[in-house]
């Protein structure tokens, strides 16, 4: 199981503790309209995988979208390169 926070310090600075350092501490994913709350320090992997995290186009438009949208975005953007489907064509 998860190790308990090895901090010890003095009572006076618990709440800063708990409110910028701890690891074990539950935060809030920043991402808007995400609801998960996950131990600080899992908040990165999450952030890479959250589908509602805002990331730069896959497909190089520069555009920031929705983790979640980003199929629906590069289906209409136009950025993404694509291959001729007639065979035998370069």
């Amino acid at each position: 199981g998860e190790q308990p926070c090895p901090w010890e310090g003095p009572f006076y600075e618990i709440e800063e503790h708990l409110a910028k350092s701890c690891p074990y501490e539950p935060v809030k994913c920043p991402a808007a309209g995400c609801t998960e709350s996950v131990m600080r320090k899992d908040l990165p992997g999450h952030e890479g995988s959250c589908p509602e995290a805002q990331i730069e186009c896959s497909a190089g438009c520069g555009e920031k979208v929705r983790r979640r949208s980003m199929a629906e975005h590069r289906d209409a953007c136009g950025k993404e390169e694509v291959e001729c489907p007639c065979p035998g064509c370069e």
